[in-house]
């Protein structure tokens, strides 16, 4: 007693690592439809149910969807790969992720959340493979695992109670068991989750338990499918489970008391997609259409269209025998058999009758054997001998012209039997038409179909007017038109409609008898057909409804918010621009060449949808690229949710396909001016950094900076619209801030520790960045200046950034966190923090022996609040002899031949560096010499070593522009061993 009878099978992905065949689909569609198999065994608790129907029955090994236990004999395919691979590697204790890979034990924490990469398995490639996984508890709450989609190859697998498997992102996550299963009590496997989007496959002899259930919850705590071809294994749920799924076990499955399965049919098709098939339903029944009227001089064309149960029509399985017969039996035609080849939903039989029908007419029937035709679908065919018969219709576009169409009036002759005109000449024909779809006709649109009248040549005008409009079950109003019948009796007509939809042609002739045919009034009907807009203009306004987004340029207004909603209006035309409007069908909007930026040159074609959910992005659940045919209102649809989520501008074109079902009604929407001009919502930031000392480039990292040094800002900014998709078009000209403008960035300052706004003491330089698909790189060098007099130090100073572009996108307010004014509102993100401090550099006076080289030291010091000490954080500041001048020689140093000469270079360590030296001058040169270290220029002219950020108010001017200066003294000595102390002071 299966689900429901499935017949066709299509491959739809792949399954497992291998490709599933056509063979395997039908086994798993034939195991779908009982949904829980224990072939080996199957058995149940009290009070449990299937599809809320209470499961009865003692014996058998499937509960059936319907809850009648049946015993059943199913061909279980194999696992893909047959044999379990093997694991082993590194053990995991408390990750918080878990990439593919292979490893030995993985512990995870309880009450915690730990997260699986995936990854699928290809060819033995991909995948993640772990001998023991185990699920620990804490605070009595059980690990959770969020799994992204792919193979998981796990040889046991533990999980305390309350533990939980969540899947995550799109896609399917398979579960290899090798030996064992165990979940505790209210256990989560999947749930809440797609039944399709996860699977577990049991090897031989493999377990799989599951705890009890919370009996206070409705949920299910198990959605999925449990898959194993071996009879070895054994599969038990405990009491309280509610099971959202299938098992499809060749070995044995017990389920505890109070066990719920939801097992419906739309889980079924869930089921087959997790195996990677997909159902399409059987043939029904049969539908049979033709003109109801026929003429005994001709055949009647009958068509038999195979339907499943929902009336869409479905294409009968190859070697499809149908047969149609009629009651009573025509003439001709009554016995035809047709095959069908698994492609085709339906053909046409041919019937004759020579002989008028009376009421109840004649019944059609077909039958495959199995399946026939549906009362509703079955209208009797009636057979006369004097007809008013229009010719068959096609869809038409409105305002245009239809193809030639024909209104015969024929007899069939007494004599031959053939058919003969019944009339010719010109002849008064009362015409109308009714509006099938939607069954009334606008009132906007009185009389809106016009007539053609044609010569026999059907080329020639003769002349034109309009017919009456009616509802669809009450055709009553006509106009008389004059129609033109050849010797043939046919009339040559064409017929044009200003509004949209499905309508019928309706035509009456009254005639007089003339011997030998009696006095007669012909009716007849067309085919009714459908009539599809010309065309759709699009127009679009900001969400005040008015102000137009005609912007086609990269800069100026109006502008909008990419993501944000905005007015989208859609008008059904008629061809010569009219609205359609009877027209009201589900349309599809895109966005469509030609956009700004080009996409010939770069630029992304952005995607229209429509929400009103401000944090729906596209492509997810609950947004679409269509307006739905309850949008329209007199052929006119106001999309007030419309979005686009990229920058520039954009045409959007509107499209119908299959207007009303007809496959041949089509309408394309015309391009119109491009839409916009489109801007971000706001600016990411990411990737934040400070580098201090910036231009040294310190192999060390230094973790200050001096005043008036330069360190370096650097972070991503990143263009996102309201739904924070990255706008990739913001770039080039269509890129409104420019990362090389540094006031542009919005640079700041703040000191925490005295809760002072630092920022007009920021000297900003240089800024560097460009945009590319929305994103930029930026870099900064800042400073912060020296005042007159020392001050710092400056500890954790924070530098922060709030960027904007001429057009105002700028940081999510919500995403600032530093307050650079102090009024307790963050206006700034922050880049980063360091100390800064003001600082000199200070040449050591230094004494030796005239013989000697003398070496000379320099040290960095800081303003320390109170006075200067020396910086032994400083590891990075260069040196070299290049910069040093000497002068001011005294006694008897020489000053050109054997003078004292400088050398040697180096960097400083913990503030200080011994690293030059003086040449020795000789015995008996004894004298001193001044040592200036040229940070800047020196004193005489000559180039300085560009750390003018560490000169001092050596001479007491007020600026701070003096390069220091030592004195070094050969053959000068320090003083007798009994001095105690000695002090340099300056």
């Amino acid at each position: 007693m299966r689900l429901l009878k499935i017949s066709l099978l299509i491959t739809l992905a792949l399954f497992y690592s291998g490709q599933i065949s056509a063979d395997d689909c039908d086994a798993f569609t034939s195991l779908s439809g009982y949904g829980i198999i224990g072939e080996d065994d199957f058995s149940y608790g009290n009070n449990s149910t299937i599809n809320t129907i209470d499961i009865t029955g003692d014996t058998g090994n499937t509960p059936t969807p319907l809850g009648v236990m049946e015993t059943v004999d199913e061909y279980f395919p194999d696992i893909d790969p047959s044999t379990f691979p093997s694991t082993g590697g590194s053990d995991l204790e408390y990750p918080s992720s878990v990439s593919a890979g292979s490893y030995g034990k993985v512990i995870l924490k309880g009450n915690s959340t730990t997260t699986f990469s995936g990854g699928y398995d290809v060819g033995g490639t991909g995948g993640t493979y772990i001998y023991e996984l185990e699920f620990k508890q804490k605070s009595g709450r059980g690990a959770t695992a969020s799994m992204a989609p792919g193979d998981y190859f796990i040889e046991k697998l533990s999980m305390a109670n309350k533990s939980n498997i969540i899947v995550t992102g799109s896609g399917q996550v398979r579960l290899y068991i090798k030996e064992s299963f165990q979940a505790g009590n209210e256990a989560k496997l999947n749930a809440g989750g797609n039944v399709e989007d996860f699977i577990i496959f049991l090897y031989d002899s493999a377990s799989l338990q599951v705890g009890n259930g919370n009996s206070g919850h409705s949920d299910a705590d198990f959605s999925g499918v449990i898959y194993t071809p071996y009879d070895t294994t054994s599969i038990q749920f405990g009491n309280n489970n509610d099971i959202q799924g299938a098992i499809l076990s060749e070995g044995s499955v017990e389920v505890g008391s109070n066990t719920d399965f939801d097992y419906s049919s739309s889980v079924q098709e869930s089921v087959l997609d997790a195996f990677g098939c997909e159902a399409t339903a059987s043939v029904d029944h049969y539908a049979i259409t033709h003109a109801g009227v026929g003429v005994t001089c001709e055949a009647v064309v009958v068509t038999v269209t195979a339907h499943d149960a929902s009336h869409a029509e479905v294409a009968p399985a190859n070697g499809t025998e149908i047969t149609l017969t009629t009651s009573p039996l025509v003439d001709s035609g009554s016995g035809s058999t047709y095959t069908f080849t698994g492609t085709e939903t339906s053909t046409t039989f041919y019937l004759t009758e020579t002989t008028a029908t009376t009421s109840p007419h004649i019944n059609i029937n077909v039958t495959d054997g199995t399946a026939s035709e549906d009362a509703s679908e079955d209208p009797a065919l009636q057979f006369v001998n004097t007809a008013l018969l229009f010719s068959s219709t096609t869809s038409q576009t409105s305002c245009e012209n239809s193809a030639t169409m024909t209104l015969r009036a024929i007899r069939t002759d007494d004599s031959t039997g053939a058919c003969v005109a019944r009339v010719t000449g010109d002849l008064a024909v009362d015409m109308a038409y009714a509006c099938v779809d939607p069954t009334t006709c606008h009132g906007d649109k009185n009389d809106a179909v016009t007539i053609r009248a044609l010569d026999t040549d059907g080329t020639t005008l003769l002349n034109s007017g309009s017919i009456a409009d009616n509802p669809d079950d009450s055709v009553s109003d006509y106009i008389s038109r004059t129609l033109r019948f050849d010797g043939s009796g046919v009339a040559n007509f064409t017929a044009s409609y200003s509004d949209a939809g499905e309508i019928a042609l309706h035509a009456q002739l009254s005639l007089a008898a003339s011997s030998p045919d009696p006095a007669i009034t012909l009716s007849d009907s067309s085919e009714s057909f459908v009539v599809a807009p010309e065309s759709f203009k699009v127009e679009s306004f900001k969400s005040d409804g008015t102000t137009a987004l005609n912007n086609s340029g990269s800069s100026g207004a109006p502008s909008q918010v990419a993501g944000d909603a905005f007015q989208l209006k859609v008008v059904a035309q008629c061809s010569d621009g009219t609205v359609t409007k009877n027209y009201a069908w589900d349309t599809d909007i895109s966005a469509v060449a030609p956009s700004s930026p080009d996409t010939g040159s770069g630029g992304t074609l952005g995607n229209v949808y429509f929400s009103s959910d401000d944090t729906k992005v596209y492509g997810d659940a609950g947004t679409t690229t269509s307006a739905s045919a309850s949008d329209f209102s007199d052929g006119v649809a106001l999309l007030t949710n419309a979005r686009y989520n990229e920058v520039g501008s954009v045409t959007f074109q509107a499209n119908a396909n299959d207007y009303l079902g007809d496959t041949s009604a089509d309408t394309v929407g015309t391009t119109a001016t491009e839409v916009g001009r489109f801007i971000p919502d706001r600016f990411i930031l990411s990737a934040p950094t400070l580098t201090n000392r910036s231009d040294l480039a310190p192999t060390i990292p230094a973790d200050f900076t001096y005043m008036d040094e330069a360190l370096e800002l650097g972070f991503t900014l990143t263009a996102v619209n309201a739904q924070g998709e990255t706008t990739q078009n913001y770039e080039g000209s269509y890129a409104k801030l420019n990362p090389t403008s540094s006031g542009s960035l919005g640079l700041a300052a703040y000191d925490p520790v005295g809760g002072t706004d630092m920022s007009s003491r920021l000297d900003i330089g240089v800024s560097s960045g460009s945009w590319s698909s929305g994103s930029a790189t930026i870099s900064a060098e800042v400073a912060i200046s020296r005042l007159a007099s020392p001050d710092g130090i400056f500890e954790g100073l924070q530098f922060g950034v709030i960027p904007g572009d001429s057009d105002g996108v700028t940081l999510d307010s919500t995403t600032l966190d530093l307050d650079v004014d102090g009024d307790t509102t963050n206006d700034h993100a922050e880049i980063g923090d360091t100390d800064i401090l003001f600082g000199r550099l200070n040449v050591l006076d230094t004494t030796g022996h005239e013989s000697l080289p003398l070496p000379i030291t320099l040290q960095a010091e800081y303003f320390d609040g109170s006075g200067f000490v020396t910086n032994d954080r400083d590891d990075s500041s260069l040196y070299n002899s290049t910069y040093g001048e000497l002068d001011n020689y005294t006694d008897n140093l020489p000053t050109t031949s054997g003078e004292p000469t400088l050398s040697g270079s180096g960097t400083l360590s913990d503030g200080t560096g011994s690293g030059m030296s003086l040449s020795a001058p000789g015995s008996g040169n004894t004298g001193s010499v001044d040592l200036e270290y040229c940070l800047e220029t020196c004193t005489n002219g000559t180039g300085g070593a560009g750390l003018g950020y560490l000169q001092y108010d050596w001479d007491g001017d007020g600026s701070h522009d003096d390069n220091p200066t030592g004195t070094a003294r050969f053959g000068i000595y320090t003083g007798s061993d009994r001095q105690i102390y000695i002090e340099e002071i300056y």
